[in-house]
């Protein structure tokens, strides 16, 4: 045994003693070959240069004279040396004057040349011979590096051989001494402490022999003496701490086992250390194919990335870090989510040793929190689009949660308001807050059943929004009330929809009766102003009574504007609407109304101004009832100004209007203003602040924009004026500008069946009507006008036209009448006419097979005859 170790270690000595050698001699003798080489090189250019300088001084006047001989000669004379294999003279046109080249050598050491340098180096001479340096051609020399380097190559050998023999034979000298001065002892220290071992119990048991030298080798002999000594109590003592260390790591293996959460630990570098069963799965591998591998082994490298990244930053925080990955395992190929806890692991030095991971599933956890987030952006977004806000009262705090909506509906951002009760409390309407928080108070005592309140909160711009709160006291668990829950619900525009209605019913509620008292007046004003105009047409405008005709007519008209407003709150009437261009409909209003007025008027409207379609004289009439009350506020004097502009309102609007384009028209005076008390009633029908007045003209204004789809609203301060706002549909339509018609005479001729139920309005039509030149026959309902238009027809002498009243009390209006009129004679031509101005038919007249429409009173007789002649003619 002993022979064996010591030829194994003496051999391994000996060889590496050896192979120390040679590669030293290499190197040095490397070395030394490589310094010959610079030197060498470093000579070969001094000489080339040297040669070259020389035929320098000769060539440049060959190159200057263009002499051939000369240059041949110079080139002759370079070839001359074994290491140039070409040179050549040329003149700066590039002329060649002589050049020789020799044929190239093959040698066995070109493939070193080859390695080491270029094989071939150029030397390029300008050639200049006078003081200001002018080329006047190029020397070029060629060099063969492996001819100049032959001579090198050989003394190079040499140098190398020498080396490594001369290092060889000092090693052998060496190592003979080392040997039996160090070697020989060490191997029999070896053969002793190869003996200690547990199995082998008598030399583990034994020590060394004595070695009597006084120096290091006999104070290690007895050192080693010592060590056997105490590795013998140690190793007793280590058996027994690894007896206990594998019981406890077995019952840790078991406890990790068990977990059902991946666990795994690297070291620094990302390499596995261990991993539990559980990690096996996710691997697809077992532990023992794990172990000494890296994630780059088993995962892409987008992921493995990932991990590392983690990895690194748990080692850099020194903390434990949490992270969460979506993963899927390679043994069956199902995914989880796992939430990751990477911990820096250290050892009792307090050296880093690795990362401790632990991966636990949460896939089904994940699910349930995307699902409650869905269902919260849901009821989120429900409660957004109900306009639902949310509160939550603390009774015990006094502390009120209030949701984004629920700010937002008075206009404020989530961190713009404070979340206590105060906050709610000091928002409510001074007239609203005394009742509700009663019924709170009594909700909360017991004494109502529920909670459930409409009430006015101050917006952020200081208006009031109208809300309807819900509320619901929850207790705890000794029955007493903890908070209370509820909600909010914008109700402003329900409300203001309710105002409006009620208006409308307001109106509506006098509209059965102003239309039939305007009906049955209109028809007395028919009369009457019919025979004042046959009375003024029978009488010299020199008589006295003339006057008083002309001033009845004039009181006549102004019953007939009363009448109109008692018509425009009749139900069910449509205006005849027309595109008007609402430039003019403004200074027409303000010519009008302001007529010898000490106000003036400033209006703003702009060129690009939209159309509307609309009743011409109704909407004269709302304007200037606007106007004439803005004068009347200010009797001493001051400014309306009248602004105009291009508004387009969205789906959702304040205003409960349509979407679309509208104009909007604000009339703003200086005058005394209205109370806030007076505001809410000021387009009821009869009222009125003013001593003297109707009542009728906003009501009049309000109907009339109603029922044109319109909207308006009022503002007022007492003291410093009134502001009415107007919206109106617009229509994009352009107004064609007509060329105007000059009056003519015209003279009726034909025959003309007049129905009405009327005998004064019957009479004094057919009498006017003869006047003109007409014949006139008379009917008292519809049943009576048919007959008649079936008897003239039987008698060939037809009726040309035939003037209807639209209402007949107790009788055939014309709405019926016209229908088996047209069945009789396809071509009637049938006028309308009733005091019922807004009548949908005479709105959309032909629609009902009429030709023309006439409107009771009528004003103007030369209008009432152009349009029967119109009708009879077929125009």
């Amino acid at each position: 045994m002993f022979k064996s170790i010591k030829n194994r270690i003496s051999f391994k000595l000996a060889q590496a003693g050896f192979i120390v050698a040679l590669l030293l001699g290499l190197l040095l003798s490397a070395g030394q070959v490589a310094l010959d080489y610079m030197r060498h090189g470093s000579e070969l250019d001094s000489t080339v240069e040297r040669i070259l300088e020389v035929a320098k001084h000769s060539a440049g006047p060959a190159a200057l004279k263009f002499d051939d001989k000369l240059a041949e000669e110079i080139v002759n004379g370079l070839m001359t040396y074994d290491f140039l294999i070409k040179s050549e003279i040329s003149t700066d046109l590039g002329t060649i004057l002589a050049s020789e080249e020799k044929p190239h050598r093959i040698s066995k050491t070109r493939w070193l040349t080859r390695l080491l340098t270029d094989e071939y180096r150029t030397f390029t001479i300008p050639l200049g011979v006078d003081t200001q340096k002018r080329v006047y051609g190029t020397l070029i020399a060629v060099v063969d590096n492996d001819i100049a380097f032959s001579t090198f190559y050989d003394r190079g050998v040499l140098v190398i051989l020498f080396g490594i023999l001369r290092n060889m034979l000092l090693v052998i000298i060496l190592y003979g001494v080392f040997y039996l001065m160090l070697t020989k002892p060490l191997l029999n220290m070896v053969s002793a402490v190869s003996n200690i071992s547990p199995e082998n119990n008598k030399e583990w048991n034994s020590s060394l022999k004595d070695y009597h030298r006084n120096d290091e080798l006999g104070l290690l002999n007895n050192k080693i003496n010592d060590f056997l000594l105490a590795s013998r109590t140690h190793y007793k003592m280590q058996m027994d701490t690894a007896f206990a260390l594998q019981a406890s790591e077995a019952h840790l293996r078991t406890l990790i086992e068990m977990i059902p959460d991946l666990i795994w630990l690297k070291d620094p570098d990302g390499v596995y250390i261990s991993c539990n069963a559980k990690f096996e799965r996710f691997f697809g591998a077992k532990e023992t194919d794990i172990v000494g591998k890296t994630d780059y082994d088993f995962v892409d490298k987008e992921l493995a990335d990932f991990f590392r990244k983690k990895d690194k930053e748990a080692m850099a925080a020194d903390k434990p870090c949490l992270n969460e990955e979506e993963v899927t395992y390679a043994d069956d190929g199902h995914s989880e989510i796992l939430e990751t806890i990477k911990t820096p692991m250290y050892d009792f030095e307090g050296k880093l040793i690795g990362v401790l991971g632990i991966a636990r599933d949460i896939t089904e956890r994940k699910r349930t929190e995307k699902a409650l987030m869905e269902s919260k952006t849901r009821l989120q977004i429900s409660l957004r689009a109900s306009n639902i806000g949310l509160w939550d009262w603390n009774l015990r705090t006094n502390d009120v949660y209030f949701s984004p909506e629920w700010k937002s509906q008075i206009g404020f951002k989530e961190d713009e308001i404070g979340n206590n009760y105060e906050v709610w409390e000091s928002r409510l309407n001074p007239e609203d807050s005394g009742r509700v928080i009663l019924e709170l108070k009594a909700y909360m005592e017991g004494k109502s059943p529920d909670y459930a309140v409409e009430f006015r909160l101050r917006h952020k711009d200081g208006s009031y929004r109208w809300i309807f709160a819900r509320g619901e006291i929850l207790k705890d668990i000794d029955g007493n009330p903890a908070s209370m829950m509820g909600c909010h619900v914008d109700i402003t525009r329900r409300k203001t929809i309710e105002e409006e209605l009620l208006k409308t019913q307001k109106l509506e509620s006098i509209g059965v009766l102003a239309g039939g008292i305007a009906h049955d007046f209109n028809n007395l004003l028919t009369a009457i102003m019919n025979n004042l105009y046959l009375m003024k047409n029978h009488i010299s405008p020199e008589e006295k009574v003339y006057e008083r005709i002309i001033a009845t007519e004039r009181a006549s008209a102004r019953a007939q504007g009363l009448t109109q407003q008692l018509l425009t709150f009749s139900k069910g009437g449509a205006p005849v609407k027309g595109l008007i261009s609402v430039r003019e409909l403004i200074s027409e209003s303000i010519s009008i109304s302001l007529r010898g007025s000490n106000v003036r008027c400033e209006n703003l409207i702009p060129n690009e101004l939209w159309n509307i379609e609309a009743d011409a004289g109704q909407m004269n009439q709302a304007i200037n009832n606007i106007i004439i009350n803005a004068d009347q506020s200010m009797p001493q004097g001051g400014t309306i100004k009248i602004d105009c502009e291009n508004v387009i309102v969205e789906p959702e609007n304040k205003l409960t209007l349509k979407e679309g384009n509208y104009i909007k028209i604000t009339i703003k005076d200086q005058g005394t203003g209205i109370s806030e008390e007076h505001l809410s009633r000021i387009f009821d029908p009869y009222f009125s602040t003013k001593q003297k007045g109707s009542g009728l003209g906003l009501s009049t204004t309000y109907s009339i924009i109603m029922k044109h789809d319109g909207h308006i609203d009022i503002k007022s301060e007492l003291g410093t004026g009134t502001m009415f706002t107007i919206y109106l549909p617009a229509s994009m339509e352009e107004i064609q500008i007509k060329k105007p018609v000059e009056d003519e005479q015209l003279i009726g001729t034909g025959r003309v069946l007049i129905m009405d139920d009327d005998v004064f309005v019957r009479d004094s039509l057919g009498e006017m009507l003869i006047e003109i030149g007409y014949v006139v026959e008379h009917a008292v309902d519809g049943r009576e006008a048919i007959d008649t238009y079936k008897n003239a027809m039987a008698s060939e002498n037809p009726f040309d036209a035939i003037i209807m009243d639209l209402t007949i009390p107790g009788g055939m209006g014309g709405t019926e009448a016209i229908r088996e009129l047209i069945e009789i004679d396809p071509n009637v031509k049938a006028i309308v006419s009733s005091g019922y101005s807004y009548d949908p038919i005479m709105s959309n007249y032909s629609e009902y097979g009429f030709r023309a429409v006439l409107a009771k009173p009528y004003k103007d007789m030369s209008e009432l005859n152009r349009i029967l002649n119109d009708v009879i003619e077929g125009n």
